[in-house]
C-alpha cells in the first residue's frame, strides 16, 4: 500500500477526517491505525473536545490486574474478543457520527491496536457493510 495512504486524515471509510488531532509520530507496527497523545487522551477527558465530540468510549485492553491497579477515568476493560463481541459488537449502539472510541494498552502498540482491528475487521466485513462503509465510529 502507498505510505501517503497512511498520511491521510480521514477515518478508515474515508467518509470525514478525524475529530481528535491524532500523532503523526506513533512508534507502532499498526501504522494504519493514527494515535493520539497522552495530552489529547487527557484533553478528552477533561472535556475540551466536547464541543467536537458527543461520547466516546475509551477500551482498556490489559489485563484486569493492571487495569485494576489503575486505569484512565471512564475506560471500559475489554480483554478478549469474546467480551467485546457481547458487550459492544452483537448489538452497537450509534448515536451520533461525532463519537470516539480509543483502544489503550499499556504501551498502545500490541493490544491495543490489535483489539481495534478485530473490531474493524469485525465490523467492515459484516453483512450490513459495503466496503469501505463501516457501522462503528
Amino acid at each position: 500500500m502507498d505510505s501517503s495512504y497512511y498520511d491521510t486524515p480521514l477515518i478508515g471509510d474515508n467518509s470525514r477526517e478525524y475529530i481528535l488531532p491524532y500523532d503523526g509520530n506513533c512508534n507502532s507496527e499498526h501504522c494504519d491505525f493514527k494515535c493520539i497523545s497522552p495530552e489529547t487522551m487527557a484533553d478528552l477527558v477533561r472535556g475540551k473536545f466536547e464541543k467536537e465530540i458527543d461520547e466516546y468510549l475509551i477500551v482498556d485492553t490489559r489485563y484486569p490486574y493492571e487495569y485494576d491497579g489503575g486505569h484512565i477515568t471512564g475506560a471500559v476493560n475489554v480483554v478478549t474478543k469474546e467480551d467485546m463481541t457481547q458487550k459492544y459488537l452483537a448489538n452497537p449502539v450509534i448515536t451520533s457520527s461525532r463519537q470516539v472510541v480509543i483502544f489503550h494498552c499499556e504501551f498502545s502498540s500490541k493490544r491495543g491496536p490489535r483489539m481495534c482491528r478485530f473490531v474493524r475487521d469485525q465490523d467492515r466485513f459484516a453483512e450490513h457493510s459495503e466496503l469501505p462503509e463501516t457501522i462503528l465510529p
